[in-house]
């Protein structure tokens, strides 16, 4: 899997509650896709975001 893909599972990880039902069937099948290694990758992709706009927040 690529990093962009990677990255766009990470972001809607991130955004689980703002997605519509259509786009969260699609990301819920994309996740089964992945390996545990990818889905590992993922969910650090997702904790870096959260620290990552934290800081452009408090900025």
């Amino acid at each position: 899997m690529n990093i962009t893909k990677k990255l766009k599972l990470a972001w809607q990880l991130k955004n689980l509650d703002k997605l519509s039902e259509a786009d969260l069937m699609i990301y819920n099948s994309e996740w089964k896709k992945c390996s545990p290694e990818e889905q590992y990758d993922i969910k650090q992709a997702e904790f870096f975001l959260n620290i990552y706009l934290e800081h452009e927040r408090g900025m």
